[in-house]
């Protein structure tokens, strides 16, 4: 959703096993947050009351300005980031349990004031905190001036432990809640309201597929079956939006509470995804970008 190959980051190469990270124009970073953010409210409010364009528009600032070769700034960031999510949860973890109302709405798709603050910074489907975790270890991972397997392989033993043991921890919290009392929401992976084991565990297993991913594109060339996700992936932002559109917001008709069946979200989703390697494939072999990856580029300049 921020930057692509060709998106914002000036002549960034990828050569097998090296990327080259250069600074992103601060014009094309306001562009693209403003319009980010403009196309969010509009979906918010209109289409998906729990969509993420909107918070990730006022990520999209806060990544930029610690961009750079070195993905110290970044990492740590993100570490500080997690440090504040308990005190974060002590100070106002007793709001989440007024903003969240039993229908599963947030009060601020409902009314303008404290409760839309407390949406986009702490309690919403996607707050800043710690939602900006996701995009700051992202961006960390291709900050620099290039990638190896060795590095590859740092972030996987690096991510699969953490993932593993952040899981435990989080089954053990769940089996024993009446013993470990106030301190059980703080060991869960939760969400919403959004749990620090919930970025841990995601931000892990997150690390260990893109390193994985990556340490065996170097080692011997990714196989071509895996060619129609990296189309998927192109378009991203297209693929985010109409999912919603033509699938999800449909089937709130029939089921206004999103109660439909198990068996009923995954033949839907599985039926989107070949739809969308079909429809990639198509596109792309026509066009450069993804329809609203093209339009979001031009709007922000690029």
């Amino acid at each position: 959703f921020f930057f692509q190959a060709e998106d914002g980051i000036r002549d960034y190469k990828v050569t097998g096993v090296q990327t080259c990270a250069l600074p992103i124009l601060w014009s094309f970073a306001v562009r693209r947050t403003v319009a980010m953010a403009v196309a969010g409210a509009v979906f918010w409010q209109y289409v998906w009351p729990t969509e993420i364009l909107l918070p990730f528009a006022w990520m999209l600032p806060c990544v930029v300005s610690l961009w750079s070769r070195r993905k110290g700034p970044l990492v740590g960031a993100a570490a500080i980031v997690m440090g504040l999510m308990p005190l974060m949860t002590h100070w106002f973890g007793h709001y989440a349990e007024a903003d969240w109302r039993d229908d599963g709405m947030h009060l601020a798709n409902l009314e303008f004031g404290w409760a839309t603050l407390r949406y986009f910074v702490f309690d919403g489907s996607y707050p800043l905190l710690p939602w900006l975790c996701f995009p700051l270890l992202g961006a960390s991972m291709v900050a620099g001036m290039h990638t190896d397997r060795a590095r590859d392989a740092r972030w996987v033993a690096l991510g699969l432990p953490m993932a593993l043991l952040v899981q435990q921890i989080s089954a053990w919290a769940v089996a024993n809640e009446e013993a470990i009392g106030a301190a059980a929401p703080l060991l869960q992976v939760t969400w919403p309201p959004t749990s620090l084991p919930f970025v841990l565990q995601n931000a892990s297993w997150a690390i260990v597929v893109i390193g994985g991913l990556s340490w065996w594109r170097a080692v011997r060339g990714l196989p071509r079956i895996l060619a129609p996700l990296a189309l998927l992936g192109r378009a991203s932002l297209t693929n985010y939006v109409m999912h919603i559109l033509l699938v999800f917001a449909p089937m709130r008709i029939w089921w206004p509470d999103e109660g439909w069946s198990l068996e009923v979200g995954i033949a839907a989703a599985l039926g989107y995804v070949v739809f969308a390697m079909v429809a990639s494939a198509l596109w792309f072999w026509r066009f450069r970008r993804g329809p609203l990856e093209a339009l979001l580029a031009r709007v922000s300049g690029d």
